[in-house]
């Protein structure tokens, strides 16, 4: 199937069945039953979360200069080595500290990827001089985490029906084969050179300080990734694992059944959205895309205010979700549009801590107002939209006279 899509060259179908096989996580499904089964409160797993948080805040940066410094096949195998030992923490955990010490595993795991598969397929598809196709190709490398999520949603809430310790070992036993298959696909991967970059003389600290300055450097980077991240925070609300949305739905009279559909509907518009983003940029152009997806957005938020039935909610949801992914795939492109080659992936890092600070802040204070009831909720998302809709005009404003790296694959 993979083989078939145009994904730019051999490598990039590679780690995009890498994606495809990682994602077939069995355990996803039940992981917050697991941890109940193994004698966790339901605080605790809630708070295991600020073990991922933290492991991301220190290790995004270091792990994406490891990636420029030592190659992106290096960081993957790192990312699906550490991703395998999570499986074998979480077969030996008890305790709260253990199942902490697994997520953080996880954590670093995910951030030896995050960032640099971004560069590592910009840089590939740069290196043949066809950049500007980047986002679509994003897109598509991205959608091959759709089908398998999907699937391994249904069978691991099949194979673990009963609750049993048996079952849990099973999804850990599959979990970790994945892994294992995982690293041996990205062992075929040819690694990428950035254009016009000589990297062995670089030192760890050497990238990180290239990166550093190439975020301060750019005006238009900032105002991009302050648009693209206020109006990414506020879905968390209602897409994200720790979500008002199921309750929501169910005071608003949704069947309790509804929810696996639901979600199958949402896991489509994604899939959607990663195939179809980049062409709505370019058709639309720079400056229409960004505007009129993010006012979208807001008028969602807007919707929801008051009276709410259910399926209101539900549309906005789908709504949502569509546009989250079909942004995520078009500021993908325009951000590496803007980041020079050699410190690519550490630059995207030093963005991902960034928004995972901007987390921390923003969902902090949107919890704060749930003990009000859900329109404060919605006040806040909507508020926050606004100021992204604002960043997202001073970046098409401060685009005037500046340098972009490549050709914008797309008319502003």
């Amino acid at each position: 199937m993979l083989s078939a899509l145009d994904l730019g060259d051999a490598s990039i179908r590679r780690l995009a069945l890498a994606e495809f096989v990682g994602s077939f996580n069995v355990l996803m499904p039940v992981l917050a039953l697991f941890y109940v089964h193994r004698g966790l409160r339901v605080d605790e797993v809630v708070s295991l979360i600020l073990a991922w948080v933290i492991t991301s805040l220190l290790s995004e940066v270091l792990t994406g200069a490891f990636a420029d410094r030592f190659g992106s096949r290096a960081s993957f195998l790192a990312g699906s080595i550490v991703g395998g030992l999570q499986f074998v923490a979480l077969y030996f955990a008890r305790g709260f500290w253990t199942f902490a010490f697994a997520s953080a595993l996880g954590a670093l795991g995910f951030s030896f990827f995050s960032g640099s598969d971004q560069a590592y397929v910009y840089d590939r598809m740069q290196s043949a001089g066809r950049q500007q196709e980047f986002g679509r190709v994003w897109g598509r490398v991205q959608s091959a985490k759709i089908v398998p999520a999907i699937a391994a949603s249904l069978l691991g809430a099949f194979l673990a029906r009963g609750l049993s310790e048996s079952s849990f070992v099973l999804l850990l036993a599959v979990g970790f084969a994945g892994s294992v298959l995982k690293a041996w696909l990205i062992l075929g991967l040819e690694d990428s050179t950035a254009v016009g970059e000589a990297k062995e003389h670089l030192t760890i600290w050497g990238t990180v300080r290239t990166g550093w300055k190439q975020v301060l450097g750019s005006r238009p980077l900032m105002w991009l990734f302050l648009h693209e991240t206020l109006l990414l925070v506020p879905t968390h609300v209602m897409l994200s694992d720790y979500n008002v949305a199921q309750p929501l739905l169910i005071e608003s009279g949704l069947a309790v059944a509804m929810l696996g559909p639901l979600y199958t509907a949402m896991s489509l518009c994604s899939l959607a959205a990663f195939t179809w983003g980049a062409a709505l940029l370019r058709r639309l152009g720079e400056k229409t895309f960004l505007l009129s997806t993010a006012a979208a957005m807001l008028g969602v938020w807007i919707s929801w205010l008051g009276e709410r039935t259910a399926l209101s909610l539900l549309a906005g949801m789908l709504v949502l979700k569509f546009l989250l992914f079909a942004r995520l795939v078009a500021c993908s492109q325009l951000k590496n549009d803007l980041i020079a080659s050699g410190s690519r992936a550490t630059t995207l890092s030093f963005l991902a801590t960034a928004d995972s600070a901007f987390d921390i802040v923003l969902l902090g204070s949107l919890g704060l107002t749930a003990r009000q009831g859900y329109d404060p909720i919605f006040y806040g998302c909507a508020v926050v939209s606004a100021f992204g809709i604002a960043c997202g005009a001073w970046y098409l404003y401060s685009l005037k006279g500046a340098h972009r790296w490549a050709e914008p694959s797309c008319g502003t």
